[in-house]
């Protein structure tokens, strides 16, 4: 949402110009300095220029994500010698270096100072040698302190270069973002950080708008249940779902709240709750569907593979106690219940395994009677860690990891 806002404030400043007059900076790799140099240049194909600024570090508070080290051996990993040299001057400077100390200590003592960070020493050296410049730009603590854009915000005139800095959550405690606040014009899209009223007053007004720019308007009645069953804290989710009714209510210029009863997927708990039983059961087409739904909803991926993981591990450990136990999977629930339960839970127990022990007896019977043999799902734990690899660290899009294992496992 905060993108589209700013290329649609973008594409009105430009008022048609070349769209190439647009560029977009991202303050984990370009410092402050090059952000300035940037609004003071003249563009070749069009004289108006739009410089889009996410997440510079100085009105960047709480987590972070990834820290330095991790970006910059991730940036020599995939080749982007440029991007590696600007985080490689932002280690340095907070080590308390300065350029100064480029020259005098030379490439081997400075790759001497970072070893910790996991890269060979040729690796830090080339970055030295080649992109040295890159590097001094991005050491100065003056390059990342934000005083120099709020120094241009406040100098500037109309013009022909508009910034905007896009921030993905609001600063905490940070003295220089009410100097921004007072510098620049502010468009608040965080609906989360507002509590209470307030939050579900935004909210409102957001699914309003947004039926309204397609000719349609809900009830009152309809629109509260919509906020109850998609939430107030994703804007993706809404929009998503918000969409479906529009397509599906036709021409019918109002949606009422049995068209959201109809038609809104129901909340996440409910559909993780419907994947881990079609998973459980085998079935594949089920699954996808789910999937596709918590995706609409924009359910993390990560939170998707825990809950299949739980069903894997619940499924082996009781198909494994029952085993030991020499116990008979084919037999009915009150069978199960009364003669086969009490001795598998206590064994479940004994074994450190107390959550799935307090499993309800009617849970474990369903995940006992799984299509799966233990080979199988001692595959699939195996599996497991490589997909979280490969969802956090990957280009790889994470619903293809999760499809691709489905379509092997399930099929």
């Amino acid at each position: 949402m905060a993108r589209e806002k700013a290329m649609e404030a973008a594409a009105r400043f430009l008022e048609g110009s070349n769209p190439d007059a647009i560029t977009v900076l991202r303050g984990d790799e370009v410092p402050e300095s090059q952000v300035l140099e940037a609004l003071k240049t003249r563009g070749i194909f069009s004289e108006k220029q739009v410089i889009i600024y996410r997440d510079p570090g100085f009105l960047v508070s709480g987590k972070k994500g990834p820290g330095l080290e991790t970006r910059l051996k991730k940036a020599v990993r995939e080749g982007k010698d440029k991007r590696a040299a600007r985080l490689l001057g932002r280690i340095l400077s907070e080590k308390g270096l300065g350029q100064e100390d480029l020259v005098e200590l030379g490439p081997e003592e400075i790759s001497g100072m970072v070893k910790d960070q996991g890269l060979a020493g040729d690796e830090l050296e080339n970055l030295l040698k080649s992109h040295l410049e890159e590097i001094k730009r991005a050491i100065s603590p003056s390059s990342h302190s934000g005083l120099g854009l709020l120094s241009w915000l406040k100098k500037r005139k109309k013009g022909n270069h508009f910034l905007i800095i896009q921030v993905s959550r609001r600063p905490k405690n940070l003295p220089i973002f009410k100097e921004f606040i007072d510098a620049c014009q502010i468009v608040d899209l965080d609906l989360s950080s507002r509590k209470g009223k307030a939050a579900t007053a935004g909210v409102s007004q957001f699914v309003r708008e947004q039926l309204k720019k397609q000719g349609k308007e809900m009830e009152k009645a309809g629109l509260d249940e919509f906020l109850r069953l998609v939430g107030t804290s994703s804007l993706s989710a809404l929009k998503n779902e918000l969409q479906k009714l529009v397509n599906l209510t036709g021409n019918r210029k109002k949606i009422t709240r049995q068209d959201v009863l109809t038609l809104v997927v129901r909340h996440k708990e409910e559909e993780l709750y419907k994947l881990t039983e079609a998973f459980r059961k085998k079935d594949l087409s089920s699954t996808l569907l789910s999937l596709d739904l918590l995706f609409d909803q924009d359910i993390h991926p990560l939170a998707i593979l825990a809950a299949i993981r739980n069903t894997i591990i619940r499924t082996y450990a009781l198909k494994s106690v029952s085993k030991a136990c020499s116990q008979n999977s084919q037999t009915g629930f009150n069978q199960f219940k009364e003669a086969q339960w009490p001795e598998i839970k206590k064994t479940l127990s004994s074994m450190g395994a107390g959550a799935i022990s307090r499993m309800h007896p009617y849970s474990a019977y369903l995940h006992l009677l799984s299509p799966y043999t233990e080979s199988e799902l001692v595959e699939m734990l195996e599996e497991l860690p490589g997909l979280d690899l490969a969802m956090k660290g990957s280009k790889l899009d994470p619903r293809f990891v999760l499809e691709n294992f489905f379509f092997r496992h399930l099929s």
